[in-house]
């Protein structure tokens, strides 16, 4: 059932992209839709893992995708603000004050790490979008096929086509409003694709939860698909999933009966 609902959604979505009748926000929305399923179904991570991947966490040479941050919740953090320049203040003493990347408040401001600042200049810190992952050992590489890192090249080659600017390192990125992608604005997007391909709407976390109950169906074990739920221990991905484990067990079991 998961397969077949799974196919129908990945199929409309493809349909909208191809489409000649529908407008190009239209097909970037269901190509975006299509990309992050893809990525929370085949990888089994948990979305906030999936909205922030970059660009160059992905392998295509060796299919690996790294998972590196997990989304920043704090709204605090995901504003920017202004800094006024205090005498003798460099990029680098700005940088350790707010404990960002400097190359982060270089690109926002347009200056190098060695220019001069000015007394009173404004200098912009850029809003932190990336934080660590969930644990420090989920911090780790998941491998995909041969045929999702083709689909990830060809969803950037759209983008590359299709956006008249330069790529944000951010894979999902709102490039109409220049900033990562809300909660709510994500999950509006997810449910319309899911009602356009005529699918039970599921949440976006739900995706790590369909990779695993698929991966039982399809008669993996739960100590094969830790890789990809990255838990500290055995006993996390059994407490979290194991009901799902009994329930393919229990119909195996009644799978028998049609035999006497």
């Amino acid at each position: 059932m998961v397969l077949k609902r799974g196919k129908k959604f990945f199929k409309t979505m493809n349909d909208i992209v191809e489409s000649d009748k529908l407008t190009e926000e239209e097909k970037k929305d269901a190509y975006m839709i299509k990309i992050l399923a893809l990525f929370g179904f085949a990888l089994g991570d948990r979305i906030g893992e999936t909205r922030a991947l970059t660009w160059d966490c992905i392998d295509y040479e060796n299919c690996k995708v790294y998972i590196k941050h997990s989304i920043q919740y704090d709204p605090n953090k995901m504003k920017e603000k202004k800094h006024i320049v205090k005498k003798d203040e460099t990029v680098i003493s700005i940088v350790n004050y707010y404990s960002i990347n400097p190359s982060d408040i270089a690109k926002r401001n347009k200056i190098d790490l060695n220019t001069k600042l000015n007394v009173n200049q404004t200098i912009i810190i850029p809003a932190e979008y990336l934080k660590e992952t969930k644990n420090y050992w989920s911090s780790d590489y998941v491998n995909i096929s041969k045929k999702h890192c083709e689909e990830i090249r060809k969803y950037k080659a759209f983008l590359e086509k299709n956006i008249d600017e330069e790529l944000n390192d951010i894979i999902f990125w709102n490039y109409r409003y220049n900033k990562i992608y809300s909660d709510v604005s994500l999950r509006k997007k997810f449910y319309k694709c899911c009602e356009l391909a005529n699918v039970t709407k599921i949440r976006l976390y739900d995706l790590r939860h369909t990779f695993v109950a698929t991966m039982m169906a399809e008669g993996k074990e739960l100590y094969e698909i830790m890789d990809n739920t990255r838990h500290k221990s055995y006993k996390t991905t059994v407490d979290n999933y194991g009901h799902i484990a009994d329930s393919i067990k229990r119909n195996i079991t009644a799978t028998t009966d049609k035999y006497f």
